[in-house]
């Protein structure tokens, strides 16, 4: 190599996506619409790491109280109706193929959102 032209180097923050972990209080702009279930599995940041679990129990319970849906207590003891076995808490993205695998009748489609300051 006798010269270099041009040098261009860029430097981004690394922000991996969170995998299954702790309660974490849903943004005011989604929590407004009312659409989603976030179970308070602990509180913020100190959780027991099982959120993914929790989530997954709020889409298939048909929980008959309309209000305070996010209550973990509506889950609590159906923890058995799903195949868990070899996922490791918090879990991470690249086991939700094998949680698809031992549990046929669940799809997984993880969606997040990229502005973390209306936390």
């Amino acid at each position: 190599m006798e010269r270099v032209t041009r040098f261009e180097l860029i430097i981004t923050e690394y922000r991996p996506l969170c995998s299954g972990c702790s309660y974490v209080k849903t943004p005011k702009r989604i929590a407004d619409k009312k659409a989603i279930i976030n179970v308070q599995n602990d509180k913020p940041g100190q959780g027991d790491n099982t959120c993914f679990m929790w989530a997954i129990l709020s889409c298939l319970r048909d929980v008959e109280v309309p209000l305070h849906k996010e209550s973990l207590s509506h889950y609590k003891g159906h923890e058995k109706s799903l195949n868990v076995e070899g996922i490791t808490f918090p879990v991470q993205l690249n086991q939700i193929p094998l949680f698809e695998n031992q549990n046929l009748d669940i799809s997984i489609n993880m969606i997040t959102i990229d502005r973390y300051d209306d936390f």
